[in-house]
């Protein structure tokens, strides 16, 4: 999770597509051309995301429900299916969130490494050539999008949350 996204970048071009040879280090020719890019942008929220889910799965398992689940004689799968996943379902779509941000961001330093075309290349050739019209276009579609995935987040707690739902009920 420490590591930035140029360096994993640069380690996945060496090792698989230098040394193995699995795929394409630069361009979008074909699908396989897409891994290495996606590998690169997702390493960091993975990672992430997985110690959230840790660190709240413990907590839950620890809480009453789960050792009270357990002196009932509920099976350890049981109780982390149907009590502890939707107790901390709510934690881990805000920081899912929270990634899909930090991706957007990833993508502005992942497409010139994989010499790719988009948005982010756009971005950065206005900032190179102080054309700030494209620039400022590039936010509008970075905020945008920013701004959508806030909101799906938002809705996604809403349903998940019982005590929001609650209050939503009485509003």
């Amino acid at each position: 999770a420490s590591m930035p996204s140029f360096f994993v970048g640069a380690l996945l071009i060496y090792g698989f597509a230098v040394q193995l040879r699995l795929f394409p280090s630069f361009g979008s020719e074909s699908p396989t051309s897409w891994v290495l890019p996606w590998m690169t942008i997702g390493f960091l929220p993975a990672a992430v995301l997985s110690r959230v889910v840790r660190v709240g799965l413990e907590e839950a398992m620890a809480r009453p429900f789960a050792l009270t689940a357990t002196a009932k004689g509920l099976s350890r799968w049981a109780i982390l299916f149907r009590h502890a996943l939707p107790t901390i379902a709510p934690t881990y779509v805000n920081a899912l969130g929270a990634q899909g941000g930090a991706m957007v961001v990833g993508a502005i330093v992942v497409e010139p490494l994989y010499a790719l075309k988009g948005v982010s290349d756009l971005f950065l050739q206005g900032v190179l050539f102080r054309d700030f019209m494209v620039v400022q276009a590039c936010l509008l579609v970075f905020l945008t999008f920013f701004i959508i995935l806030n909101l799906l987040v938002d809705i996604a707690i809403m349903f998940l949350d019982p005590k929001l739902r609650r209050q939503g009920a009485g509003a």
